[in-house]
């Protein structure tokens, strides 16, 4: 069996990872770092036999995205897994959603499940601004239904990132020109004292979060921090 859990919503992908690896707990399993993989230590990991005679699980991470159009290396390894997967199973895990180009390259049948963002959240990112605290504040309810309060706060810190790097005349990096177009129509709702003083309350709740000294839930120190815009 292989299963392709991919997409840029991680932290959801990353858990159903760890909720299927859970329930595996009879069976071998085997993690690979897809980054420094070759085909040797491919072939080896799903053909050799466990050593508790149970079946064995190959959770290879990060095979197919850092290959980008390499498309005879990702033959390669396709073929290896479709090959292989009568003496173990394979999940692959990626940070990114895969093109129906990657995954056509399998010939087994492929359980595919894709992770992505909600575009609720880039709706949400975009009406960061000042003054908008009303609006970001109705959103929130309907926000955490589809994701993660954790998601949404990392997300909004790299968002800030993005805004203060505009402020100052550098672009985000790997962004697109309509994306930095966006971004400093955006920034232009800020003061860069307002961005980097805001940025240090987030800094600050967010330690405060991990340290235990916060009051707060991760949903409730968001709205607090929208509060104080």
């Amino acid at each position: 069996m292989i299963t392709i859990l991919h997409g840029d919503n991680v932290e959801a992908s990353r858990n159903e990872l760890t909720s299927i690896i859970t329930s595996c707990k009879e069976k071998e399993i085997r993690r690979l770092d897809g980054k420094h993989l070759d085909e040797t230590a491919l072939i080896q990991a799903m053909e050799s036999n466990s050593l508790f005679s149970t079946n064995v699980v190959v959770v290879i991470e990060n095979l197919f995205t850092p290959l980008g159009r390499k498309t005879k290396r990702i033959k390669e390894f396709t073929k290896i897994i479709d090959d292989t997967t009568q003496t173990a199973d394979c999940i692959c895990w990626e940070p990114k959603e895969l093109s129906k180009e990657v995954l056509s390259c399998f010939t087994s049948k492929v359980t595919s499940k894709v992770f992505s963002i909600p575009k609720t959240i880039f709706i949400f990112l975009d009406n960061i601004k000042t003054n908008n605290a009303k609006m970001l504040l109705s959103m929130t309810d309907e926000l955490f239904l589809v994701s993660a309060p954790e998601l949404v706060w990392n997300m909004m810190i790299s968002r800030v990132r993005q805004l203060i790097q505009i402020q100052s005349g550098v672009n985000p990096a790997k962004l697109q020109s309509w994306q930095v177009s966006r971004l400093t129509n955006q920034a232009r709702s800020f003061t860069m004292d307002k961005l980097l003083k805001s940025y240090s309350k987030m800094l600050e709740m967010e330690y405060a979060l991990k340290t235990g000294m916060s009051p707060f839930s991760m949903s409730e120190t968001i709205k607090q921090w929208i509060i104080e815009l």
